[in-house]
């Protein structure tokens, strides 16, 4: 068993913190997934490892990023920045949001992520707040924590419900060569940014740990991340690695004992996520192209993810993917002995 295909270690106390759509009664709670030719900042919802089904809200144009992560699924970053500012305009992405939920939209959370650092935009903060005013929804924020060393950074996502970090490095040779970091950033900074988010916040943080084989695995690194770990005291550590393909092939992913080796190292805290949840998909309507493609333009993903989180057949999937790849509209990656479908460079 590698560690893409094993399951993770402890799925039962999240999900209790999920909110459970009534799918016998309300099946079409989750169905209504946004469409990509009408909506240009919503996506999903999507099936999540960690959030469930997630309507991703995406706030910066694709790859503007603090980091340039050797690891990312969605590749190279195109521009990597650490200037704050409205990149795309605040009222367009709430009132597009605005108008999901008052179509009976529905989600597990409203996660402000996407194709690029989400804290960089200057309204994020005021975002999540006239988010919260219109739904009980949850919102998360997946983010990499570069810019958490900011009071004004801090003090915005502290209006979210679950901040989503990551720290895949806890020397500074290991982050330049992980994370690729903008040349202004420091990963003392970074720690301590996340050590005074923790004082501050009274949600929940749930850090992520992605694991680079032959990098970041290593005995000092790893005792390193743990005392880092125990004085930045999120509510869970989610330890994953390179299940999807890298932007560096040279990234490699780690055994899931190795995997299991490196959860026992990093504390009682530890769950491994390097796989998708099982969990009963609720029903989310007819397969739509658009939908598809809206989908691979995020990430790539395995036929089983997309079937999973389109609710669709694999049968009838493998026949859409099957076209769309003899067309060129989409093409197939090959990593760790799995295939994965991603759109076309052309899309």
């Amino acid at each position: 068993m590698n560690a893409t295909t094993q399951k993770p270690i402890s799925s039962q106390g999240r999900q209790s913190r999920r909110l459970q759509p009534s799918c016998k009664s309300q099946p079409d709670d989750l169905s209504s997934g946004v469409s990509s030719g009408e909506n240009r900042y919503l996506f999903g919802p999507v099936h999540s490892r960690r959030l469930g089904f997630s309507l991703g809200i995406d706030v910066v144009p694709a790859k503007t990023c603090t980091f340039n992560c050797i690891f990312c699924q969605l590749g190279h970053t195109t521009h990597q920045t650490i200037e704050r500012k409205e990149y795309v305009p605040a009222a367009e992405v709430t009132a597009e949001l605005e108008k999901y939920l008052a179509s009976g939209g529905r989600a597990e959370y409203l996660t402000f992520s996407g194709s690029g650092e989400p804290t960089l935009h200057s309204k994020l903060g005021e975002m999540i707040a006239q988010t919260k005013q219109m739904t009980k929804i949850p919102v998360a924020v997946l983010t990499c924590g570069a810019l958490l060393y900011d009071p004004q950074v801090r003090r915005e996502l502290a209006l979210a419900d679950v901040v989503l970090p990551s720290l895949s490095a806890a020397l500074p040779a290991t982050f330049q060569a992980i994370n690729r970091p903008h040349g202004t950033l420091h990963l003392d900074a970074i720690v301590n940014g996340l050590k005074s988010f923790r004082k501050e916040y009274r949600g929940q943080i749930w850090l992520e740990v992605v694991l680079v084989k032959g990098l970041n695995d290593n005995p000092q690194e790893m005792a390193l991340l743990h005392d880092a770990i125990a004085q930045i005291k999120p509510d869970e550590v989610h330890l994953n690695t390179v299940v999807r393909p890298p932007a560096e092939s040279e990234a490699q992913a780690l055994s899931a004992t190795e995997l299991r080796r490196m959860q026992a190292i990093l504390g009682a805290k530890v769950e491994i996520i390097a796989d998708l949840p099982e969990m009963a998909a609720p029903a989310m309507g007819h397969l739509v192209v658009h939908d598809l493609m809206h989908l691979l333009a995020r990430h790539p993903a395995t036929l089983e993810e997309i079937a999973e989180s389109l609710n669709c057949k694999h049968e009838i999937i493998w026949l859409v993917l099957n076209s769309l790849t003899e067309s060129g509209v989409i093409e197939v990656r090959e990593h760790r002995g799995k295939k994965f479908y991603a759109a076309g460079l052309s899309h």
